[in-house]
């Protein structure tokens, strides 16, 4: 999936607005080779000047650690509770009318 992602979404000039990712129903946490490989994909969406909306369930700690790798995209990345907010997000072009999970 990153392969694909790197190749034909996450490069300058991209047809794609922003990226959803979904996780609502996906692990609880994530350990360190997953994190540094989301890092890479923050990241690259950041250079593309793409946005990233990160659906998250019910977990805290799924909550903390995508708040926390979101942090470092120039508010082109945020965690929501809710595909709506998510949606709104990657219509704005920095975010700015975000409605952030909890």
């Amino acid at each position: 999936m990153s392969d694909y992602l790197a190749s034909n979404v996450l490069r300058v000039g991209s047809q794609y607005r922003g990226i959803i990712f979904d996780l609502r129903k996906g692990p609880p946490v994530f350990g360190p080779k997953t994190r540094e490989t989301l890092a890479l994909f923050f990241s690259a969406a950041a250079k593309a000047s793409m946005g990233v909306a990160v659906l998250v369930g019910d977990s805290a700690i799924q909550l903390l650690q995508f708040r926390n790798l979101c942090r470092d995209s120039d508010g082109r990345a945020d965690v929501f509770d809710n595909e709506p907010d998510a949606i709104r997000f990657l219509g704005t072009s920095t975010g700015s009318n975000r409605a952030p999970a909890r």
